[in-house]
């Protein structure tokens, strides 16, 4: 039984390469597990994936993180961010590389 664990992020894995579309992926290994774990019942698989979902969104720590990552996200955007980001992160990358701070 301990082999099935690694079947649903398989299932991800290889959706999202395949279809590029990762909340459906993501939707549907949710499912694999749940099919898993009520022994191939599609039916009940299907409520024990809407009940994952709603106690993951339910969390408080889950809530505060989606929070604070939807607002960094926003202000990031808003400001125009993103492409000073990208600049930032590619001088980054060239001064270590210059100094060969890391080989």
């Amino acid at each position: 039984m301990d082999f099935l664990s690694v079947i649903p992020p398989i299932v991800a894995v290889a959706l999202a390469i395949v279809t590029k579309r990762v909340l459906l992926s993501l939707f549907i290994s949710i499912w694999v597990g749940g099919l898993i774990v009520t022994s191939g019942n599609p039916f009940a698989a299907v409520g024990v994936t809407f009940t994952w979902i709603k106690d993951v969104m339910i969390d408080p720590w889950n809530a505060r993180f989606r929070y604070l990552f939807n607002s960094s996200c926003c202000v990031i955007w808003a400001t125009g961010m993103r492409e000073n980001t990208r600049i930032l992160i590619t001088g980054w990358h060239n001064w270590v590389f210059q100094w060969k701070i890391i080989e």
